[in-house]
């Protein structure tokens, strides 16, 4: 029908004039030209047909291009089903595709902003600060082990031990290591998001 571009919209259930059809189904429904065959495809399709994460166009879902800070709101926002907010947060997302799922976050007491009054959206999220992003959001507890060898006092050490206690993440980046400092491509993103609301 005539809503069916929807899917692939920015915001897959609100319609041009801002509201929200009744039903919308997206199982089975994949639009992405480079998602197959990809190690990520199973997370990928896990998120976009649970609204969790949408494409970086309305046929690419660009699993190996860098995750952005306004994308993982978006995402988080999504994934824990945040209500509509008609406050303003931050100086530097407006006109952002992600302003939404931002200050949906910020409402719930679930962001944090880049310093100042902004949030930078635009910047590239590195694994370390992914995981205090998602230990933060989640709420999670705290964890009674250390499970890997490379963020020894670091900045994100107790959230990256929350994820890996809350099974977000198991085997980090291999050899008993997270890899913090590493960028984290928008396919890796879904599995720590499928993971995180699966």
């Amino acid at each position: 029908g005539k809503d069916y571009w929807y899917a692939f919209a920015g915001n897959p259930g609100k319609a041009p004039n801002g509201s929200t059809p009744g039903f919308f189904s997206r199982v089975g429904l994949m639009p992405f030209t480079d998602v197959a065959g990809s190690k990520w495809e199973a997370a990928i399709t896990w998120v976009y047909q649970r609204r969790v994460m949408d494409g970086c166009t309305e046929t690419r879902f660009c699993p190996t291009a860098s995750i952005s800070r306004g994308a993982l709101a978006q995402a988080l926002a999504d994934g824990l089903r945040l209500p509509p907010t008609t406050d303003d947060f931050y100086a530097d997302d407006d006109g952002s595709r992600f302003e939404d799922g931002i200050n949906r976050l910020a409402a719930a007491g679930l962001a944090r902003g880049c310093g100042g009054e902004n949030y930078c959206p635009s910047q590239t999220m590195r694994r370390g600060p992914l995981a205090t992003a998602l230990a933060f959001a989640l709420q999670l507890p705290p964890a009674t082990q250390d499970y890997f060898s490379d963020d020894e006092g670091g900045p994100h050490e107790d959230s990256i031990n929350r994820i890996a206690a809350a099974g977000i993440t198991s085997s980090g980046c291999g050899g008993g290591k997270f890899c913090p400092s590493w960028l984290v491509p928008r396919g890796q993103a879904a599995v720590f998001l499928r993971n995180a609301f699966d």
